[in-house]
């Protein structure tokens, strides 16, 4: 039910920001706070844990070490499992607009784009949201070049190539996480 909801405000997001190149707040500031809700009640709708450690030196026979407090408290676990996953897909987000807009001496994404990776962050997780940031200009480049050959538009909005990196992500979880788990389980790489 989680991910029919956010997929049903990737679709409005998606096609809003088509039309008329902004993402208006009412699509990610009620689906942040319905992404929040739904995994604070749920207690478990994340795609991996909020912190699983995959450097315990017996992983191989044991498993993934995953702390106490989150099989004790799995509505608190959600909650701090969306709330960090709003709070990552925002601020990476938010830095990435700050650097570009002070490289290129214009605003080069919207705040749109800000609290749209917040809404996805918050269905999705922490982990999931930085791979959506990191296969969204992958998507750009595949769907705009050909959005831009095919209608001549010279600006292409942003918010399409999250929703569709998004998309990505949940199809695919399972074979992203194989290779990025250390780098998201270990304090240093992070």
């Amino acid at each position: 039910i989680s991910h029919f909801v956010l997929l049903s405000l990737l679709i409005t997001a998606t096609a809003t920001d088509l039309r008329e190149y902004i993402i208006p707040d009412w699509i990610p500031y009620p689906g942040t706070l319905l992404g929040v809700t739904l995994a604070t009640v749920s207690g478990d709708v994340q795609l991996i844990h909020f912190w699983v450690d995959w450097n315990h030196p017996l992983v191989a026979v044991m498993g993934p070490e995953i702390p106490e407090w989150i099989k004790q408290h799995p509505h608190l676990h959600g909650l701090a499992w969306s709330l960090a996953g709003a709070a990552a897909g925002a601020g990476i987000t938010w830095l990435s607009r700050l650097i570009s807009s002070f490289v290129l001496g214009q605003a080069a994404m919207g705040l749109g784009d800000v609290t749209l990776m917040a809404m996805i962050g918050s269905f999705l997780g922490w982990q999931p949201s930085v791979c959506v940031f990191l296969i969204a200009p992958l998507c750009g480049l595949v769907i705009g070049l050909t959005l831009q050959m095919a209608s001549a538009r010279r600006a292409v909005p942003y918010g399409p190539y999250l929703c569709a990196a998004t998309v990505v992500v949940l199809c695919t979880w399972r074979w992203l996480w194989l290779p990025t788990r250390k780098a998201f389980g270990d304090p240093w790489m992070l």
